[in-house]
């Protein structure tokens, strides 16, 4: 319950008293019509008291009064320090957030940066090993050719060498040819004598 019920609340419970009161006194007056003159002096010391009462609830509401207006403006400076405080925290959390996202684009930044880097390293790398791989396969090749040619020279040395030797032969047959054509001759002839 905040201070304005509460003092709504008294002022009301006050109002009921008076009320009360107020009945009481109509009902007293018409009750007692015929004592109203041995009455008049209680009544004279009642209104006194009744007055220093009002004086004195006077005072108390005065001072109530006063009381409710220094918590409504202390609830006032309140708010205000509560106003301001809340703003300088929302300030906070902007100058935060905004700090946040300057941190968040320079690690973007950094991390395409370093991705640009693995990339042309990538490339580099990529680049190198072709390279490699192109010397390997002409060194490869080189090789081949080079076994190829030797072998190739190899072959032909020993065509040649084949080559050679069946004429060779070619020549030892004929001279064997002619050496048995000789020999039948001679065969002949000497069979002819002979015969």
């Amino acid at each position: 319950m905040d201070n304005e019920e509460k003092i709504l609340m008294i002022l009301g419970d006050i109002q009921k008293q008076f009320n009360s009161f107020d009945s009481r006194l109509s009902d007293l007056e018409k009750s007692t019509e015929g004592q109203f003159k041995s009455l008049d002096n209680k009544f004279s010391g009642l209104e006194k008291s009744t007055e220093e009462h009002f004086k004195s609830l006077d005072n108390k509401f005065s001072g109530l009064e006063k009381s409710t207006e220094e918590h409504f403006k202390s609830l006032d400076n309140k708010f205000s320090g509560l106003e301001k405080s809340t703003e300088e925290q929302f300030k906070s959390l902007d100058n935060k957030f905004s700090d946040l996202e300057k941190s968040t684009e320079e690690q973007f930044k950094s991390l395409d940066n370093k991705f640009s880097d693995s990339e042309k390293n990538t490339k580099d790398q990529f680049k190198l090993l072709e390279e490699k791989m192109d010397n390997r396969f002409k060194s490869i090749e080189e090789r081949i050719k080079n076994e190829h040619d030797m072998t190739r020279k190899e072959l032909k040395s020993e065509v040649q060498y084949v080559h050679d030797e069946v004429k060779e032969m070619r020549e030892d047959f004929r001279s064997v040819e002619q050496i048995t054509a000789k020999n039948w001759r001679d065969i002949n002839n000497l069979k002819s004598i002979i015969s």
